[in-house]
């Protein structure tokens, strides 16, 4: 989840004003390092302190003021858990361990510091890290009385020492060191490791992870050996080479950047655009309910974004040629001249066959996969029925289409109306009026807008979105200032001064580095002003709140299955559109209760548990029911983690079980 900018918390906490900000913004126009909290500490337009809060704002975390921790002092067992030069050189504190959970209590003044977090995490053995913020001045004087004879452990004098107990990978490190030019070591036993600790120089040794058992037995010696030792599981082979890219997150990255390159051209074509990304969803979709391969699903949401290449803009630059050659023979021929040659790894070549050959037979494929694909076109190419089943939606092209695969697109269709449900809250969708000139940007909108619960209209200049604003209803507008025809400030002059628009919220979208534009703005009427590239997350916060023209009263719940909809999906659904909501959750006679503040999990409690035990308790749940009460406040607060961190450490003991 993103957070908002460090300077955007101190305006809002009133710490900071106009001329402050244009000074740090200066100083970083002109080159100066350092982020923009630490400059603006350093031209002393803010102390630390405050620094600190805004700081802990911004994370969602606590903050200890100064004078607590001049009277606290940490058990000993906590302080000793962490060496001194690691406390010292990145301002961290171990303040407190619980055994039960492996829970380490940690003072820091950056929680951006993950390398040191990470360390703290590893040297103490804690599977979990609560941090609280301190200014750097406080956390420095508890250190100067907690450690005053610490002194810091001198680096290795040479390279890492790594411990590879197969010969083959052995020898194939050995061969990589060489031809790399360095002098490392790479030793086969724990013996050999115990016997350079005792020559003295390494303070670190890597260890592939299927050495992890005997390096646990070993480490306890080793660290008697060389106080300070630091052990590394090392997921590649080069010890020198960073970690290597997780492959979801590449595989998340691609579909984005495929997503984009295809539909950015469509600033004109907002309905084929739509269809396109949600074709793609839905077919990923089916192919997960139908527990198709990982490659297959990738697979048919890439062939659901190319099979309909010929109707995109873009595709006239790819290639020309490839319509021509291919239009008299096959509808899909353009998308499969583009991908065979350049090698595509996903079978989206044999899947667009497949569709063409099904197509043409009306003979049911054995196939699953294109079965999917072609109803999920075919759902997203009719008018949309939100109530109707997979029978009604696809009609006579039903005939022939495996029950898994319709059996699959209603648990999809339910799933949907669920999401739909959850973003829109109470059913009303806030209408937004987007005026914006670049294609990128608009799909970029278009995709966070939509998905955040909001219904828009996007006008391509000035001039339209004044007749839009005149002849329909908004909670708010968007207006890039540089625009056709009339530019935005023309436009918010002209709304401003309108009786039937004049109270009509409008924020204005203006190019980085621009303080006069800003200033512009506000002049004029605009409620906020901000800055290209867009920070998505702020610019919702920023409408929500500019919509809101009214307190929402709690509604009628919005209930669903988890076999639909996992307890996780279910919560980055609520949390990317903010909700304020209450999650009651039941499966096998166990209920949990959750609840959501502006879209922060802060309370979860289950039975005798509580905080974020019974969070992943009911995140391993498979089957059951919930229920969301939208607007609904929360009971309390007993949850201190991030979002993120519940999500990912959710989804990665699911993936343990799984295993």
């Amino acid at each position: 989840m993103s957070r908002p900018k460090i300077g955007e918390v101190l305006v809002e906490q009133g710490a900071f004003g106009p001329s402050a900000v244009a000074r740090v913004l200066m100083e970083q126009a002109q080159g100066q390092p350092g982020r923009f909290g630490e400059i603006a500490a350093r031209l002393g337009l803010v102390d630390g302190a405050t620094l600190g809060r805004a700081v802990a704002k911004q994370f969602g975390l606590r903050y200890a003021e100064d004078d607590a921790l001049a009277r606290l002092t940490p058990p000993a067992e906590a302080i000793v858990l962490l060496p001194a030069p690691l406390c010292r050189e990145r301002r961290i504190v171990a303040t407190f361990f619980d055994p039960a959970e492996r829970l380490l209590t940690l003072l820091c003044a950056d929680p951006t510091d993950v390398p040191a977090l990470k360390e703290a995490q590893r040297v103490s053995g804690a599977a979990r890290l609560r941090l609280v913020i301190a200014s750097p001045a406080a956390i420095d004087g508890l250190l100067a009385r907690l450690m005053p004879e610490a002194k810091a452990v001198a680096p290795p004098a040479r390279s890492p020492l790594l411990f590879e107990p197969e010969p083959d990978r052995r020898a194939a490190l050995r061969a990589l060191m060489a031809a790399e030019g360095d002098r490392g070591e790479v030793v086969a036993t724990a013996e050999q490791v115990t016997a350079a600790l005792e020559d003295g120089g390494v303070g670190r040794v890597l260890y592939p992870p299927h050495a992890a058992a005997e390096v646990a037995r070993a480490a306890d010696g080793w660290r008697r050996l060389s106080p300070g030792l630091h052990l590394t599981a090392l997921p590649g082979y080069s010890p020198f080479a960073a970690p290597p890219v997780p492959w979801a997150a590449a595989r998340a990255f691609l579909f984005a950047l495929v997503e984009r390159l295809l539909l950015a051209a469509e600033a004109k074509h907002l309905d084929l655009r739509a269809r396109v990304r949600r074709e793609a969803e839905l077919a990923r979709a089916l192919g997960g309910l139908l527990k198709l391969p990982e490659e297959e699903r990738d697979a048919l949401g890439l062939a659901a974004m190319f099979v309909e290449l010929d109707k995109l803009s873009v595709f006239g630059h790819l290639n020309p040629e490839h319509a021509a050659r291919g239009a008299a023979t096959s509808r899909h021929a353009a998308a499969i001249a583009l991908l065979e040659p350049l090698g595509c790894p996903w079978p989206v070549v044999p899947l667009l066959r497949g569709l063409e050959a099904r197509e043409d037979s009306g003979q049911t494929s054995r196939s699953l996969a294109v079965e999917a694909l072609r109803v999920a076109l075919r759902v997203c190419q009719r008018p949309t029925n939100a109530d109707a089943d997979a029978a009604a939606l696809l009609g006579d092209a039903a005939q022939g289409v495996p029950a898994e695969v319709l059996s699959a697109l209603n648990a999809a269709l339910r799933r949907e109306r669920v999401t739909r449900s959850l973003v829109s809250g109470d059913g009303q969708r806030p209408r937004l009026l987007v005026a914006e000139r670049d294609p990128a940007t608009l799909t970029a909108l278009d995709a966070a807008l939509t998905q955040a619960g909001f219904e828009v209209a996007f006008a391509a200049d000035g001039e339209e979105a004044l007749a839009l604003a005149r002849s329909q209803r908004f909670a708010a507008a968007l207006l890039a200032a540089r625009m056709p025809r009339k530019d935005g400030f023309t436009t918010l002059y002209t709304l401003k001064r309108d009786p039937e628009t004049a109270r009509l919220p409008v924020l204005l979208l203006t190019d980085a580095g621009s303080p006069k534009d800003q200033a512009r703005g506000l002049e004029l009427g605009a409620e906020d002003v901000l800055e290209r590239p867009v920070n998505l997350p702020v610019l919702l916060a920023r409408l929500r709140r500019a919509a809101a023209s009214a307190p929402a009263a709690p509604s009628a719940g919005i209930g669903g299955q988890l076999q639909d909809l996992p307890l996780v999906e279910l919560l980055q659904t609520l949390t990317l559109g903010g909700k304020t909501a209450h999650i009651t959750v039941s499966s096998g006679g166990d209920e949990a209760l959750l609840a959501l503040e502006s879209g922060r999990l802060v309370y979860a409690r289950l039975g005798a548990s509580s905080g974020a035990a019974a969070f992943f308790t009911a995140a391993s749940w498979r089957a059951g029911r919930f229920e969301v009460r939208m607007n609904a406040a929360a009971p309390g607060q007993n949850i201190a983690e991030s979002g993120d961190f519940l999500m990912l450490e959710a989804l990665r003991r699911q993936d343990e079980g799984a295993r």
